[in-house]
């Protein structure tokens, strides 16, 4: 559970873990933004430079999971 979602990173990493999350965020570009990372799979943020912006694969925060 998460009170503040913020960007959604607890509930990105539960989801990647297949665990439940909940979050609340009162912010609603907050919220728009961490539905999004959710609903597309796009778990990374990218950079303002586009020669430093990850490529758009998901993370995986474990090898061999």
């Amino acid at each position: 559970m998460d009170p503040f979602l913020g960007s959604g990173q607890v509930p990105v990493v539960s989801k990647m873990l297949g665990r439940h999350y909940l979050g609340f965020e009162i912010n609603p570009e907050y919220y728009e933004f961490a539905h999004e990372r959710l609903t597309t799979g796009r778990y990374r943020l990218t950079a303002d430079d586009p020669d430093e912006a990850p490529d758009d694969e998901p993370l995986a925060l474990f090898e061999g999971m």
